[in-house]
This record gives C-alpha cells, sequence and structure tokens, in this order.
C-alpha cells in the first residue's frame, strides 16, 4: 500500500497521506511525502496544491522510536522547505490530530483549512526536547510571539475554534466539505503565503517578562523553546530555523529526553495491559464512601468530570465539608444503590473494609463495580467480604487525587476482566495514567516512596540534617522531600521546614 496517494482534479493536485493509524511521520512516510510533492512540481498548469489525510487524522506528529538513532534522510525541514519550494500555494486540508511535526509540516502550507474535530499541538516540551522543524519560527511569525509561547512551552492541544481564533487555521468546515473547500482556497490564492518570509512581530512583553512567566518547576528544554520563540523573531528565518534544528538535535540524543520517551511508551504499556477481551462498561455515576481529605478530593475530581457523584459518611460534619452544589451527600449507604462504581475510602483498617463491604454486598446493584482506595492491604483477603469478589478491585489514586497524575488498578486473583477494563477506562477518562499493579504491601508506588524515603533516613544517621536533605531532593525537581512529607524521621527526629 501507498503512504502517499497523489491525484489530479482540474488544475489542482491531491496529496493523501494514508499511513494508518494515525499517519506517524517516519523515514518511509517523509520519502513518500518529498517523492510526491517532488512529482505535482512537475506537473503543468497546477493553480495550487491540496495535502490532506486518506484516514481519521492529518499527521499526528514523528515516530519517537526513531528519535533512538541517528535520523534517517529525508527529514522534516527537508520535506517542509520542498512545500514552500512549490510555484503553486498549498492547502493543508486537516482533520483529526495535527501534532508536532504535523503542525509544523501545516504551518509550512500556505493555508490551512479544518474541520471541528481538529486538535493541534506542539507536545514536544513533554519528551524533553523542542520542535524541531520550524514550529517555533513559524507559528510566532502566525499568529505573534506571545501566543505562540504559550502553546510551544505548554504543549496544551487547541481546539478548532480556538485554532480558529489564534489564527493557526484560516477557516472551519464540515468534514463532508473539507476537500471541497481545501480545492476552492487552493485554486484562487494564486500566489504564496510563505510564513518565512513574513515580517515577524516586534511589538511583544518584555523577553524576560515572558520568560519569567514559566512554571518554576519547569524542565531546561522548555526555557530553551521559549528562547526559540522569542528570540527567533529578531533573526533571518533561516537562521532561526537553524537554531531551532540545533537545539532539536542536541535536546533529541539527552539522558532526559532518553527517559521521557522511556516513560512515554512505558504508559501506553500500562494501557494496554489493562485492556481485556471484555469491554469496559459504561460508568456515569460513582459513589465515594468517606469524607475524609482523600474521598473528599476524589469526590470533587468525579464530579470536576462530569460524573454524577455522591458521598457517604457517618459523620455530617465530614459531609458538610464537601465543597460543590454537583456532589450529592449522605449518611446513608442506600444512595450507592444506583451508581455504576462505588470507590471505599474509610480507615485503613481490614476489620472496617469488610464490615463496609459487606454492607455494601446487600446494597448496590448487581452489575455494579466496588473498588478499594487501599494504599497497602491485601486486595484478596478484602475481597472475601463480597459474595462476587470478581466485581472487585483496587483503585489507589494518590493524594491530592486532583493533582496527581498516577492511579494503581489492582486487580485481585478473582477480579474479572470487565472489572479490570473498566477501572483501566475509568482512570484514563479522568485524565490519570493508570497502572496495573499486582497485590503486594504497598502495591507500586508507595513501596517506591519507601525505598526512597529509606535512602533519605540514613542520610540523617550519616549526619546530614532532614532540611538539608529534603532540600536537595526539591532542589533535584520533586515538589517535597521525603521528610517533610513524612512529617518526621523517626522517634527522635522531628522534620524542620526547608
Amino acid at each position: 500500500m501507498s503512504l502517499v496517494t497523489i491525484e489530479r482534479l482540474d488544475d489542482v493536485a491531491v496529496v493523501r497521506i494514508d499511513h494508518p493509524p494515525i499517519n506517524a511521520g517516519d523515514a518511509e512516510q517523509r520519502a513518500a511525502l518529498l517523492a510526491a510533492i517532488t512529482t505535482v512540481k512537475g506537473w503543468s498548469g497546477l493553480r495550487g496544491v491540496v495535502v490532506t489525510t486518506a484516514g481519521r487524522h492529518f499527521y499526528a506528529g514523528s515516530e519517537l522510536r526513531e528519535f533512538d538513532a541517528p535520523l534517517t534522510d529525508p527529514q522534516l525541514p527537508a520535506v517542509i522547505a520542498a512545500v514552500e519550494g512549490l510555484d503553486v500555494p498549498v492547502v493543508a486540508a486537516l482533520r483529526g490530530l495535527a501534532l508536532g511535526g504535523g503542525l509544523e509540516f501545516a504551518l509550512g502550507c500556505d493555508g490551512r483549512i479544518a474541520t471541528p474535530n481538529v486538535e493541534l499541538a506542539f507536545p514536544e516540551v513533554g519528551f524533553g526536547i523542542v520542535p524541531g522543524a520550524g514550529g517555533t519560527v513559524r507559528c510566532a511569525r502566525l499568529i505573534g510571539v506571545e501566543a505562540a509561547f504559550d502553546l510551544v512551552t505548554t504543549g496544551r492541544r487547541v481546539a478548532a475554534t480556538e485554532a480558529c481564533d489564534l489564527g493557526l487555521v484560516d477557516e472551519i468546515v464540515d468534514d463532508g466539505e473539507l476537500l471541497t473547500r481545501a480545492l476552492a482556497v487552493a485554486g484562487s490564492l494564486g500566489a504564496k503565503r510563505r510564513l518565512v518570509d513574513v515580517d515577524p512581530e516586534s511589538g511583544f512583553a518584555d523577553r524576560d517578562d515572558l520568560l519569567d512567566r514559566l512554571p518554576r518547576r519547569h524542565r531546561p528544554n522548555v526555557r530553551i523553546a521559549g528562547e526559540l520563540v522569542v528570540d527567533g523573531v529578531s533573526l533571518p528565518a533561516a537562521e532561526a530555523l537553524a537554531a531551532e534544528r540545533a537545539r532539536f538535535d542536541e535536546l533529541r540524543v539527552s539522558d532526559e529526553s532518553n527517559s521521557l520517551r522511556y516513560l512515554f511508551f512505558a504508559r501506553q504499556a500500562a494501557a494496554r495491559a489493562l485492556r481485556s477481551r471484555s469491554a469496559a462498561v459504561p460508568v456515569r455515576r460513582v459513589a465515594v464512601v468517606g469524607a475524609g481529605t482523600m474521598g473528599a478530593g476524589l469526590a470533587q475530581l468525579f464530579a470536576d468530570n462530569g460524573y454524577g457523584t455522591v458521598v457517604v459518611d457517618g459523620s455530617a460534619d465530614a459531609l458538610s465539608r464537601i465543597a460543590g452544589d454537583t456532589i450529592q451527600t449522605s449518611t446513608s449507604l442506600a444512595v450507592c444503590a444506583d451508581c455504576d462504581v462505588v470507590i471505599e475510602a474509610v480507615f485503613e483498617d481490614m476489620q472496617v473494609k469488610h464490615d463496609l463491604l459487606r454492607q455494601l454486598d446487600g446494597i448496590v446493584r448487581t452489575d455494579a463495580i466496588i473498588a478499594t482506595n487501599t494504599s497497602y492491604l491485601d486486595i484478596d483477603e478484602m475481597s472475601a467480604a463480597l459474595s462476587d469478589p470478581g466485581r472487585f478491585a483496587g483503585l489507589h489514586f494518590f493524594n491530592p487525587p486532583q493533582r496527581n497524575r498516577l492511579v494503581e488498578v489492582i486487580p485481585g486473583s478473582s477480579t474479572s476482566g470487565q472489572t479490570r477494563s473498566t477501572l483501566g477506562a475509568l482512570a484514563t477518562a479522568l485524565g490519570k495514567a493508570a497502572v496495573p499493579s499486582g497485590v503486594g504491601d504497598g502495591f507500586i508506588g508507595n513501596r517506591v516512596y519507601s525505598d526512597y524515603r529509606t535512602q533519605a533516613e540514613f542520610l540523617v544517621e550519616d549526619g546530614a540534617s532532614p532540611a538539608d536533605v529534603d532540600r536537595a531532593m526539591e532542589r533535584f525537581g520533586m515538589a517535597m522531600g521525603a521528610l517533610r512529607r513524612r512529617g518526621h524521621v523517626g522517634p527522635r527526629h522531628r522534620v524542620v521546614a526547608a
């Protein structure tokens, strides 16, 4: 199958990328794309070119596995240069994802038409690198320095309406009209509109002021990305492109980028491991039993993500601290009867949990899932309180659950595939990184924490102060040192705030 096809519709050439599932850019795809552009360059009588997709997504970024070795030619800057080198205008017809190199390719075109489902982003900073095919240069010349600075340094995704408001895309049309409209625009532009020929913006905020807006705990590559945006507009486009590519090549082979790419693929593997042949069931209403710090945080997380949410606790005072009109509170477990998932977040005591689970077993629907947020206790021993342990598993969030991305899904020996799939899908829908864990003391996160806390305590025994140990950990990038998080080192030591 050809990765790129070309056809002529009257006086406009159509180039379709066909590299399922997401048109990720690898060496083979880039070569096919460059060959197609070279071919249409030789067609006489053309008034324009449309580049689009044969599938759901325009071009969802580069194939990250290629970054582990020297990049193979043709590289993406050469492909974009070929687009800019055509004598006729090129219009990118965008649908689905246009991320990273895909967005950079679109910016190398003379116009951009999008469907309502399009999502645009520069995700490079999340992989320890920076855009490397002109993203910082062309984006700043198209939408201005401050807007480009935001997109490049945050990596956030932009939906169609915002993309149009920013000027990233020229117009939005229904999917069925995408090709027709792109053909019309390509045939009528008449002249090239290369962003590298645009005079860059000069009246933006002070350079240092923009860079000072970066979060305090940002990675070094994020600052480099911001510097490329603000400094690139003071350079000729060719020099700015060369500077960007040099930093990209430097960062691509860094230990940090290698580690972040490993983390990305590890998360994908974790998500696959939570799937089963049994499809996940829809979850619309969730109950949280226990209105303590974690229970309240969980309730807020579910409510903020649009789930019908109820919190149950025997203490009316505890329930009074639950915020938000969208969260129902009750002192009676009976309100759990119509919930799809019930999560217990009560005191870490096996007998307390057994008593609660036995009560829930006689209240909730037979098709409802019961989960525990326990940090340490044995899932299999806990499930013995239920008549159907297949619908039970651990779903361990970390505090504060609204901010912490990690969620451990802990199937017991009897947990069904459907329960496993549903809890994994639920965590993902909440924007979390869900990882499967075996049954064991502390599961994954707390076992890791126990090890590095032990090493921190060894440092104190060797003579370091708790404050110095925590300060070093926080300088390394941790949000809080292990000893301050714990609140104490041992019976004779009290942590002093760093």
